[in-house]
C-alpha cells in the first residue's frame, strides 16, 4: 500500500498509535522496553500511561515519537528471514545471516536483560521470605535467576567473539582445516553447555508464567528472557543443523 512501510513479520506504518499505554507497547514489543529505558520514559510504573501523555511530558512530538519507535521495530525485523531454505544457501551467506540477526539481537538483548533483573531484584529484595505466599516465592528466586544469567552472559559472550575473530572469517575464506574443525566440535560443545543454562534459567522463571503481582518490569523481563531463548534455540539450531554439518 503507498505509503506503508513493511518489513518481512511487521507492518511499521500503524502498528503504534498515540492511544496505547506504554505497557500495551512495551507486552506488544518488549525490546523496545530498551529504548524508553534510554529515553527516561517511565514504563513500569507509569505504564497505564498513553503514549500521547509520555510525549507530552517529556516535551516530545508524539508523530516523531511513534516515528522513532517504528523505526526502532523496523531495525530489530530487518534480518527477518524464516523463508529461507539455509540448507541450499552458501555457508557463507548463513555466516552473515547468523551474525546480524542472532548475534546482533544477543548483544541487543544481554544488557536490556540484566538491567531488568537488576532492576527487580533490587524493587523486590525487601520482601520478607516468611511472609510470602503462593507466587510470590518467585522472588525468593531472583538472586538465583540473576546469577544463572550472568553466568551464560559471561560464557557466550566468549563464545560469540571466537565465533566472529576466528571460526566465521575462515568460513568465509573458504579455509576450512583440521584445525578449524576441532574448533566448530568445541562450539558444539559449548551449545549444549549453554542449552543446559538456558533450561535452568527458564525453570528458574517457572517456565515465564508470571505470578499474578507481577508489575510491568517483572513482566517484561520475563517477556525478554523467554525472547531469548526462543532466538538462541533458533540460533542453534542453524549453526550444529545447518552451517556446521557443511564443513565437518
Amino acid at each position: 500500500m503507498e505509503g506503508q512501510n513493511r518489513k518481512d513479520g511487521i507492518e511499521m506504518s500503524g502498528v503504534i498509535t498515540p492511544e496505547q499505554s506504554l505497557g500495551e507497547i512495551v507486552g506488544k514489543y518488549p525490546l523496545l522496553s530498551g529504548f524508553f529505558e534510554k529515553n527516561g520514559i517511565d514504563y513500569c510504573c507509569g505504564g497505564k500511561e498513553t503514549l500521547r501523555e509520555a510525549a507530552a511530558e517529556h516535551n516530545i512530538d508524539e508523530n516523531n515519537l511513534i516515528k522513532q519507535l517504528e523505526k526502532e521495530l523496523e531495525r530489530l525485523d530487518e534480518f527477518q528471514a524464516d523463508e529461507i531454505t539455509w540448507e541450499t544457501r552458501p555457508a557463507s551467506e548463513l555466516v552473515d545471516y547468523i551474525v546480524a540477526r542472532h548475534h546482533g539481537y544477543i548483544k541487543q538483548n544481554l544488557p536490556d536483560s540484566e538491567a531488568h533483573l537488576r532492576k527487580i531484584l533490587q524493587v523486590h529484595s525487601e520482601v520478607n521470605p516468611n511472609e510470602m505466599m503462593g507466587d510470590e516465592r518467585a522472588i525468593v528466586r531472583l538472586p538465583k535467576l540473576l546469577t544463572a544469567f550472568l553466568e551464560m552472559k559471561e560464557s557466550i559472550s566468549k563464545h560469540l567473539k571466537e565465533e566472529e575473530d576466528e571460526v566465521f572469517p575462515a568460513i568465509k575464506n573458504d579455509a576450512v582445516d583440521e584445525s578449524l574443525k576441532r574448533k566448530i566440535l568445541k562450539l558444539q560443545e559449548e551449545h549444549e553447555e549453554l542449552g543446559e543454562t538456558l533450561e535452568k534459567i527458564k525453570q528458574l522463571a517457572t517456565d515465564f508464567v508470571l505470578p499474578e503481582w507481577a508489575c510491568p518490569t517483572f513482566a517484561a523481563t520475563y517477556r525478554l528472557l523467554s525472547g531469548f531463548q526462543a532466538d538462541i534455540h533458533k540460533h542453534i539450531h542453524l549453526e550444529n543443523n545447518i552451517l556446521f554439518p557443511k564443513l565437518i
